[in-house]
């Protein structure tokens, strides 16, 4: 029979195991589709930028702002001729795309280029509204290096070809690294279970 430290022992060896497998070998199986904005490949597909976090004053914030510049600059080397800007646009005081779309008219991108999302909650809302109320197959995911991954395993799940950019610096100090890494953790296995789920719910209604 098993003690108890002997027991605490075995789950400390399964959680450092399942740590290791979803923020580095996980992560590995999509670094050939990983790319800043200078060696992204051209492309039909439009570019979808993820929100994040606006300021008090209406600005993008700072991970907001890098990932709308790496966006910009694909859309400057006409790497893509459309951009969806994504994320919470549900209050008339916080709107992340309408924020978006303000600092991409600032900087010289036409209105006509910029589809404005404003039901992209969450990252997996963002992917399955490209796909069905978009009808997108292939798209380019701008997003921070942290997020990538996750972001281009929902476009796997809901069968939207895609690659990633993220931006080719990120001012980023040690904490806001390490929180993005816990959060990350938990929120890649949250990615599995909700996939699953679809699988499951697909699978009963066929």
């Amino acid at each position: 029979m098993a003690t108890p430290k002997r027991l605490g022992g075995l789950l400390l060896f399964v959680l450092l195991c399942d740590v290791q497998w979803a923020l580095i070998w996980f992560p590995k199986r999509f670094d050939h589709r990983i790319f800043n904005a200078n060696d992204a490949p051209e492309t039909d597909a439009p570019i979808l930028i993820l929100g994040n976090s606006v300021t008090k004053s209406g600005e993008p914030g700072k991970r907001l702002q890098e990932r709308l510049s790496a966006g910009k600059d694909l859309w400057i080397a006409k790497k893509a001729n459309k951009l969806i800007l994504s994320g919470d646009g549900r209050s008339r005081y916080y709107n992340e795309p309408r924020t978006m779309a303000n600092w991409m008219k600032s900087q010289g991108v036409p209105e006509a280029a910029l589809v404005q999302d404003a039901e992209g909650t969450r990252t997996r809302e963002s992917i399955d509204r490209l796909k069905n109320y978009y009808k997108i197959n292939r798209v380019v995911v701008v997003t921070s290096k942290s997020h990538i991954v996750r972001a281009l395993y929902l476009c796997d799940g809901f069968g939207v070809e895609s690659i990633g950019v993220v931006p080719a610096v990120e001012d980023v100090g040690f904490l806001q690294k390490l929180y993005a890494l816990v959060y990350e953790y938990f929120a890649i296995h949250r990615a599995f279970i909700e996939q699953a789920l679809t699988l499951e719910n697909q699978l009963e209604n066929d």
